[in-house]
Protein backbone atom coordinates (compact mmCIF):
# COMPACT_ATOMS: atom_id res chain seq x y z
CA UNK A 1 0.00 0.00 0.00
CA UNK A 2 1.20 3.39 -0.87
CA UNK A 3 0.96 6.22 1.41
CA UNK A 4 -1.14 9.01 0.91
CA UNK A 5 2.07 11.29 0.18
CA UNK A 6 3.45 8.96 -2.12
CA UNK A 7 -0.25 8.47 -3.84
CA UNK A 8 -0.45 12.55 -4.14
CA UNK A 9 2.69 12.85 -5.86
CA UNK A 10 2.12 9.59 -8.04
CA UNK A 11 -1.43 11.72 -8.96
CA UNK A 12 0.88 15.11 -9.51
CA UNK A 13 3.45 13.14 -11.53
CA UNK A 14 0.76 11.76 -13.77
CA UNK A 15 -1.01 15.45 -13.59
CA UNK A 16 2.11 16.76 -15.00
CA UNK A 17 2.65 13.92 -17.58
CA UNK A 18 -1.09 15.00 -18.74
CA UNK A 19 0.51 18.08 -19.77
CA UNK A 20 3.36 16.70 -21.66
CA UNK A 21 1.22 14.03 -23.09
CA UNK A 22 -0.48 16.07 -25.26
CA UNK A 23 2.47 16.87 -26.92
CA UNK A 24 4.21 13.32 -26.73
CA UNK A 25 1.14 10.85 -26.59
CA UNK A 26 2.89 8.40 -29.38
CA UNK A 27 5.14 7.57 -26.30
CA UNK A 28 2.52 6.94 -23.61
CA UNK A 29 0.38 4.59 -26.43
CA UNK A 30 3.94 2.90 -27.20
CA UNK A 31 3.99 1.13 -24.02
CA UNK A 32 3.27 -2.41 -23.71
CA UNK A 33 -0.14 -3.35 -22.09
CA UNK A 34 1.36 -4.63 -18.88
CA UNK A 35 3.44 -1.92 -17.95
CA UNK A 36 0.89 0.32 -18.91
CA UNK A 37 -1.22 -1.49 -16.23
CA UNK A 38 2.08 -1.56 -13.19
CA UNK A 39 2.31 2.36 -13.86
CA UNK A 40 -1.65 3.10 -13.66
CA UNK A 41 -1.93 0.55 -10.35
CA UNK A 42 0.32 2.54 -8.46
CA UNK A 43 -0.96 5.53 -9.51
CA UNK A 44 -4.68 4.60 -8.50
CA UNK A 45 -6.77 1.19 -8.09
CA UNK A 46 -9.64 2.60 -8.07
CA UNK A 47 -11.98 2.26 -11.08
CA UNK A 48 -13.75 5.58 -10.73
CA UNK A 49 -9.90 7.11 -10.87
CA UNK A 50 -8.79 5.16 -13.45
CA UNK A 51 -11.97 6.41 -15.71
CA UNK A 52 -11.09 9.93 -14.45
CA UNK A 53 -7.45 9.14 -15.74
CA UNK A 54 -9.14 8.32 -19.13
CA UNK A 55 -10.59 11.30 -19.63
CA UNK A 56 -6.97 13.25 -19.77
CA UNK A 57 -7.17 12.58 -23.90
CA UNK A 58 -8.95 10.97 -26.46
CA UNK A 59 -6.13 8.90 -27.04
CA UNK A 60 -5.88 7.78 -23.21
CA UNK A 61 -9.68 7.23 -23.45
CA UNK A 62 -9.75 4.77 -26.34
CA UNK A 63 -6.75 2.76 -24.88
CA UNK A 64 -8.25 2.26 -21.00
CA UNK A 65 -12.06 2.35 -22.44
CA UNK A 66 -11.80 0.45 -25.77
CA UNK A 67 -8.45 -1.82 -25.36
CA UNK A 68 -9.55 -5.27 -22.87
CA UNK A 69 -6.19 -6.41 -22.58
CA UNK A 70 -5.18 -3.09 -20.36
CA UNK A 71 -8.04 -4.34 -17.97
CA UNK A 72 -6.92 -7.70 -18.09
CA UNK A 73 -3.46 -6.63 -17.38
CA UNK A 74 -5.11 -4.17 -14.33
CA UNK A 75 -7.09 -6.95 -13.06
CA UNK A 76 -3.84 -8.99 -12.85
CA UNK A 77 -1.71 -6.54 -11.13
CA UNK A 78 -4.27 -4.86 -8.92
CA UNK A 79 -6.02 -8.37 -7.44
CA UNK A 80 -2.58 -10.24 -7.86
CA UNK A 81 -4.51 -13.03 -9.54
CA UNK A 82 -3.21 -16.20 -11.51
CA UNK A 83 -4.42 -18.20 -13.85
CA UNK A 84 -5.77 -20.86 -11.72
CA UNK A 85 -7.67 -18.13 -9.88
CA UNK A 86 -9.01 -16.59 -12.77
CA UNK A 87 -10.78 -19.84 -13.56
CA UNK A 88 -13.03 -18.93 -10.40
CA UNK A 89 -14.02 -15.72 -11.18
CA UNK A 90 -16.94 -14.58 -12.76
CA UNK A 91 -17.41 -15.25 -16.69
CA UNK A 92 -18.69 -12.25 -18.12
CA UNK A 93 -17.87 -10.46 -21.40
CA UNK A 94 -15.22 -8.43 -20.95
CA UNK A 95 -11.98 -7.48 -18.05
CA UNK A 96 -13.77 -4.13 -17.47
CA UNK A 97 -16.41 -5.79 -16.58
CA UNK A 98 -14.93 -8.32 -14.23
CA UNK A 99 -12.58 -5.42 -12.43
CA UNK A 100 -15.94 -3.74 -11.19
CA UNK A 101 -16.99 -6.99 -9.96
CA UNK A 102 -13.92 -8.08 -8.08
CA UNK A 103 -13.37 -4.28 -7.04
CA UNK A 104 -16.66 -4.83 -5.16
CA UNK A 105 -16.17 -8.61 -3.72
CA UNK A 106 -12.60 -9.40 -3.34
CA UNK A 107 -12.20 -7.36 0.32
CA UNK A 108 -15.16 -9.42 1.07
CA UNK A 109 -13.26 -12.71 0.61
CA UNK A 110 -12.31 -14.19 3.67
CA UNK A 111 -13.35 -15.51 7.00
CA UNK A 112 -15.76 -14.49 9.11
CA UNK A 113 -16.93 -15.25 12.84
CA UNK A 114 -19.97 -15.19 14.43
CA UNK A 115 -19.06 -15.78 17.72
CA UNK A 116 -22.50 -15.23 19.47
CA UNK A 117 -23.58 -18.55 19.09
CA UNK A 118 -23.49 -21.06 21.49
CA UNK A 119 -21.43 -22.81 22.46
CA UNK A 120 -18.67 -22.53 20.02
CA UNK A 121 -19.55 -19.60 17.37
CA UNK A 122 -19.96 -20.20 13.56
CA UNK A 123 -17.39 -20.18 11.08
CA UNK A 124 -18.46 -19.21 7.63
CA UNK A 125 -15.92 -19.02 4.19
CA UNK A 126 -16.50 -15.97 1.91
CA UNK A 127 -14.90 -16.68 -1.82
CA UNK A 128 -15.37 -17.30 -5.34
CA UNK A 129 -16.00 -20.45 -6.70
CA UNK A 130 -16.59 -21.59 -10.18
CA UNK A 131 -17.91 -17.92 -11.19
CA UNK A 132 -19.92 -17.55 -8.41
CA UNK A 133 -19.14 -15.46 -4.81
CA UNK A 134 -20.68 -17.67 -2.43
CA UNK A 135 -20.81 -18.18 1.36
CA UNK A 136 -20.16 -21.60 3.06
CA UNK A 137 -20.71 -22.72 7.20
CA UNK A 138 -17.79 -24.41 8.34
CA UNK A 139 -18.58 -27.17 10.14
CA UNK A 140 -16.50 -29.44 12.22
CA UNK A 141 -17.13 -33.06 11.64
CA UNK A 142 -16.02 -34.67 15.22
CA UNK A 143 -16.97 -32.40 17.53
CA UNK A 144 -20.87 -32.23 15.72
CA UNK A 145 -21.05 -35.59 14.93
CA UNK A 146 -21.16 -35.48 11.49
CA UNK A 147 -20.52 -38.15 9.44
CA UNK A 148 -17.28 -36.87 7.16
CA UNK A 149 -17.39 -37.52 3.37
CA UNK A 150 -13.98 -38.98 3.41
CA UNK A 151 -11.43 -40.17 6.62
CA UNK A 152 -9.88 -37.83 8.73
CA UNK A 153 -12.51 -34.58 7.02
CA UNK A 154 -11.74 -32.14 9.62
CA UNK A 155 -14.78 -30.00 8.53
CA UNK A 156 -17.63 -30.30 5.71
CA UNK A 157 -18.61 -27.10 3.63
CA UNK A 158 -22.40 -26.28 3.95
CA UNK A 159 -23.66 -23.64 1.01
CA UNK A 160 -25.33 -20.50 2.56
CA UNK A 161 -25.61 -18.46 -0.57
CA UNK A 162 -24.46 -17.98 -3.83
CA UNK A 163 -23.93 -14.78 -5.88
CA UNK A 164 -24.42 -14.98 -9.47
CA UNK A 165 -22.80 -12.22 -12.27
CA UNK A 166 -24.29 -11.48 -15.15
CA UNK A 167 -23.30 -9.41 -18.16
CA UNK A 168 -25.31 -6.44 -17.56
CA UNK A 169 -23.27 -6.24 -14.03
CA UNK A 170 -21.75 -2.99 -13.46
CA UNK A 171 -19.29 -1.10 -15.86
Amino acid sequence: HLSTTTHNYCKLLLTMASIRITENINILLGIPTELLAVIISYVTKDRAEIFSVALINKAIYGVLFNNDAIWRSLTRETFRVTDEKFEHFPKVYSYKVLYSILEKFVPKEGFYVLSETFPWGLLFLFHFVKGFFVGELLIPTEVMGIEPEWENQAYILKPIFKCEFTENQLV
